[in-house]
């Protein structure tokens, strides 16, 4: 939902997404990369293994770069729906990098450098606090 938007007389089930929802699951994507960068810095120290790449995680999205000069609704939903499709596809991209380093790519050994707590093969479609947030909606 945008700033000044109204949903009143919509089949609108739970409580909608809102920029600053947005805004919390771009900090939990960051929260997700300085996990990972951690992980990788203890396997590096605990292992004496230098071969292990950084991953390179693309820039964080901004609400602040994803407003629009017009006030029309339609405007602001896609201003809102494409921040929202950059902040997801930062967290999709950083989920992989973790799970490409749960197990060891020419053994398939597992655990590898992530920690037992962000060892799962799978790569996650929300970051766990933000899943309840999410709420699908049947099209009418």
């Amino acid at each position: 939902m945008t700033e000044g938007s109204r949903l009143d007389g919509l089949p609108v089930d739970g409580t909608p997404l809102t920029v600053s929802d947005i805004e919390d699951l771009v900090v939990a994507t960051q929260a997700q990369q300085d996990a990972i960068l951690l992980a990788i810095k203890d396997f590096k120290r605990s292992s004496r293994s230098a071969s292990v790449k950084q991953p390179t995680f693309l820039a964080s999205p901004k609400a602040a770069d994803f407003v629009t000069d017009e006030e029309a609704a339609s405007r602001r939903a896609f201003a809102t729906a494409n921040f929202l499709a950059r902040a997801w596809t930062a967290w999709l991209k950083t989920d992989e990098e973790r799970r490409r380093r749960t197990a060891r790519p020419r053994t398939g050994e597992t655990p590898w450098i992530m920690p037992p707590s962000m060892n799962s093969p799978q790569v996650g479609l929300f970051p766990e606090a933000f899943v309840p947030r999410v709420h699908e909606q049947g099209l009418v």
